[in-house]
């Protein structure tokens, strides 16, 4: 089984570029994304700062595995990184623990755990799954590439809408919560 060579390289270029924001904030800021790995409870506290950096390290790999022609590679690796941060949410959804940082985007950003969180991320585990199907080989031309980019830029503005929206609704519904307990 392969998938369109455009196809193929446009969720490669989907995920590099998720793993690539993603990296970028917690390397602007290796403290924060420390403590919201500390907050998760996974491990003892001693072992959160060098976790940190592997976890910085690994996403810094997933990008550079792909600049390198090592697709596979990447697409493999960002499938455990999504895992892993999928069995965190998991975890700490089931013992109750919504109302901590996912890490998801940075300080600026911060937004609580949620099923919605659950769900997007398993919708990435299928892009990665997707995109470890090989591509046909065939060479791209020009409207490959254009087709590969503007699908790029919709497949950003859908994820960035995506989070705004689930972001949104936490924060409406912990604000409605919270009015109505103040009310009783």
């Amino acid at each position: 089984m392969t998938i369109d060579a455009a196809a193929a390289a446009l969720l490669i270029s989907a995920v590099t570029l998720l793993f690539a924001f993603s990296v970028s904030h917690k390397i602007r800021s290796p403290q924060h994304f420390a403590a919201v790995l500390a907050d998760y409870q996974i491990m003892p506290d001693g072992l959160v700062p060098a976790a940190s950096w592997v976890v910085i390290s690994a996403e810094l790999a997933v990008v550079g595995l792909v600049l390198l022609g090592q697709a596979a590679a990447a697409l493999m690796l960002a499938g455990l990184l999504m895992a892993g941060y999928t069995f965190g949410i998991a975890l700490n959804l089931l013992r109750g623990r919504r109302d901590i940082d996912c890490g998801c985007a940075g300080p600026a950003a911060s937004q609580t755990l949620s099923g919605w969180l659950l769900l997007r991320n398993v919708l990435l585990l299928t892009v990665i799954a997707v995109a470890l199907v090989p591509g046909q080989g065939r060479t791209l031309g020009w409207f490959d590439w254009l087709t590969v980019t503007l699908g790029l830029a919709a497949a950003a503005a859908l994820y960035s809408a995506a989070n705004t929206l689930i972001a949104s609704h936490l924060r409406l519904t912990t604000n409605t919560e919270a009015r109505l307990w103040k009310t009783r």
